[in-house]
C-alpha cells in the first residue's frame, strides 16, 4: 500500500509494527550472521493492517558497493489454504492422520482418529503406526508401506485397524 516514494525514506524495519521492531531487527542479525533462513515476523501495511510474511536478507554488493538486499514474500495466500486444510482436516468425520514416511510417525491427527480409536493426542503424536499397533494385522502394514513406496499413493483399500481398547474396525485407508 506504500507508493514508491514513501519506501524511498523508509527503513526496512518501519514496514514492521512498532511493538515487533527490535524482534524484526534481531531476526536480520542473525539473518546477517548465518544463524537464520527468514524473519516470520508480520509487516504492517500503510492501512495499518497487518501483513504475514516471510522476510530474508542478506550481504551483497551492488554498483561495487556493500548492500543488504530484501526479499519478502507475502503468504496470505499460503495461510489462507493452510487454514481451510485445518479445518477441513480437523472437522472430517472421516479418521484422518497426517504420518512422516516412511516411518509412519504421526504429526498429526483429526478428532474423529482420537474420538473413534480411543487415544489422547498426546498418547499418538510422534509414536508410530507399528508402536501404536493400529494395524490389526502386522503383514498388511507392511504390504502397505511397500506399496507406498513403490508407487507413492494407495487408494481405498479396505483395512482392518485396532482402537486402544483392542476392537477391531473395519475400513477403507487411503495414503
Amino acid at each position: 500500500g506504500y507508493a514508491i516514494t514513501d519506501i524511498k525514506t523508509m527503513f526496512l524495519s518501519d514496514l514492521y509494527p512498532p511493538d515487533k521492531r527490535d524482534e524484526s531487527k534481531e531476526y536480520f542479525t542473525a539473518m546477517l550472521s548465518g544463524e537464520r533462513d527468514f524473519c516470520p515476523v508480520p509487516m504492517l501495511r500503510k492501512d495499518g493492517n497487518s501483513l504475514q510474511v516471510e522476510t530474508r536478507v542478506w550481504a551483497g554488493k551492488w554498483g561495487g558497493k556493500d548492500c543488504i538486499f530484501a526479499i519478502v514474500k507475502d503468504l496470505t495466500g499460503e495461510q489462507e489454504a493452510l487454514l481451510k486444510f485445518s479445518s477441513i482436516f480437523e472437522n472430517n468425520p472421516a479418521v484422518m492422520a497426517i504420518n512422516s514416511f516412511p516411518y509412519a510417525v504421526f504429526i498429526d491427527v483429526n478428532s474423529s482418529f482420537l474420538n473413534r480409536l480411543g487415544y489422547s493426542r498426546d498418547e499418538v503424536l510422534g509414536k508410530s503406526v507399528a508402536e501404536l499397533g493400529i494395524f490389526a494385522e502386522e503383514e498388511e502394514r507392511k504390504l502397505f508401506g511397500a506399496e507406498l513406496a513403490r508407487k507413492g499413493r494407495i487408494s481405498n483399500v479396505e483395512i482392518k485397524v485396532c482402537s486402544k481398547e483392542g476392537e477391531i474396525l473395519f475400513g477403507l485407508f487411503s495414503g
